[in-house]
């Protein structure tokens, strides 16, 4: 089976995909940028939908960081980012509880490594960098993006 940086956002994506959110659960998260065709990019998203969109962005080359012993594959890591659009339609601090409960659940959801199905992916660790990793940018269209970045080591191989 065929590892690498597709399956990894992938598995990635399912993961978050399942999680409930705690505020809105009826608000679910939603992958827009999952290679299945052309999307709009989060920043112009339409504040008319009460959807959690999210999008996996690569935020470095993934480069080899060598494990000694493994034959056959490489060992790689990147920057991913977890983008989450949210419509800011009323009062802004409820959007803020919002999206730190949400980071919250997908954070604990992401780095549960029994999720990754390893064998499978080739995911092998999941980091975030410490607190004030997590950033929130108001858009032109009325929303807003939090972006929760991840250091993410994983196996090429054939």
């Amino acid at each position: 089976m065929a590892t690498g940086i597709r399956a990894v956002l992938d598995r990635l994506t399912a993961i978050a995909r399942g999680v409930t959110p705690k505020e809105s659960p009826d608000w679910p998260f939603t992958c827009v940028g999952d290679g299945t065709g052309r999307v709009d990019p989060l920043e112009e998203r339409s504040t008319a939908s009460q959807i959690r969109f999210f999008e996996w962005v690569l935020l470095e080359q993934p480069t080899d960081y060598g494990i000694a012993g493994l034959v056959a594959c490489s060992a790689v890591q990147a920057g991913l980012a977890l983008k989450i659009w949210y419509p800011i339609t009323g009062d802004r601090r409820l959007y803020d509880v919002m999206m730190a409960e949400d980071a919250q659940r997908l954070t604990a959801a992401l780095m549960l490594p029994a999720a990754w199905q390893t064998a499978t992916t080739g995911l092998d660790h999941l980091t975030m960098p410490p607190i004030g990793g997590l950033t929130f940018t108001e858009t032109e269209a009325g929303g807003g993006i939090l972006e929760i970045p991840f250091l993410c080591q994983y196996r090429e191989g054939a």
